[in-house]
């Protein structure tokens, strides 16, 4: 059986809750802390010469925006914030988007259906679509109780996001796409969310890859009730076929490191 090489962090100290490292040329790290089991995730700031790019931005708690708050006044360089991007639609990534987007008065860039997505979390769940979960949680094994559950985290989950505006900057497969830093390739994958936008620079070599690759767990891919026949892990696995092609430092959601290529290579 052919071994898979160790994973290789860069970097043996992580940044403070709150806090940032620069880990390439004008790409910073930012570590924001998470109010759930998964006490943190990793967003992005990419500085350029007029400005910053902001990649995801938390869950929408007080702990997070005066975090935010802390890095405009203290971290910025007296540069606005362009452009803000948001992988996908899940509270962690997507939660302070429409905050931040108001507050700069920018619009965010999104894949289609991961904007969609989010918006539909913003308006949250009518009768109908509440019973299409339930019933197919019930086809599933959910007791009444873990019904009842399922129901409080759906009101708890719109406490975590912050509306949106109307429009948005749309993202598509392969473009590239200039952000403050300079240019970034767009890859799209499935399986975690619906279109999860990656991004890729070549001149320095990294990968952003959110939540599609993680270091020591694999993404939660998982069935859509609205569509229970569909077949996310086969997406997933074909995404990573993608990704393969980028032999680059990668960061995920989780912990800044290089996850070998042998990680990608999956077999259905």
């Amino acid at each position: 059986m052919k071994q898979i090489s160790k994973l290789d962090y860069p970097f043996s100290k992580r940044p403070p809750d709150g806090g940032t490292i620069e880990v390439e040329t004008n790409v910073f790290w930012l570590r924001m802390p998470l109010p759930i089991a998964l006490n943190h995730i990793n967003l992005w700031l990419l500085e350029g010469n007029e400005g910053w790019t902001i990649v995801d931005s938390g869950m929408a708690t007080k702990e997070s925006k005066a975090i935010w708050n802390n890095i405009f006044t203290e971290s910025l360089k007296k540069k606005p914030v362009e452009e803000i991007l948001i992988t996908h639609m899940h509270l962690d990534h997507s939660g302070l988007a429409g905050w931040l987007a108001s507050k700069w008065n920018i619009e965010p860039h999104f894949t289609e259906k991961e904007f969609l997505e989010t918006v539909k979390i913003n308006k949250g769940m009518s009768n109908d679509q509440q019973r299409i979960y339930l019933d197919y949680y019930k086809k599933c094994g959910y007791d009444e109780e873990a019904q009842l559950h399922f129901i409080e985290r759906a009101k708890y989950r719109q406490s975590l996001i912050t509306k949106l505006g109307n429009s948005f900057q749309g993202l598509d497969d392969q473009q590239t796409v200039k952000l403050s830093d300079g240019p970034w390739k767009v890859i799209i994958a499935q399986g975690h969310s619906p279109s999860h936008a990656c991004l890729f620079s070549e001149e320095k070599n990294i990968f952003i890859c959110g939540d599609v690759l993680l270091p020591r767990i694999t993404p939660n891919v998982s069935v859509n009730p609205v569509y229970p026949d569909g077949n996310p892990l086969k997406e997933w696995l074909d995404s990573l076929k993608n990704i393969k092609q980028t032999d680059s430092r990668r960061c995920p959601g989780i912990t800044l490191t290089r996850i070998p290529l042998q990680r990608c290579s999956c077999k259905n």
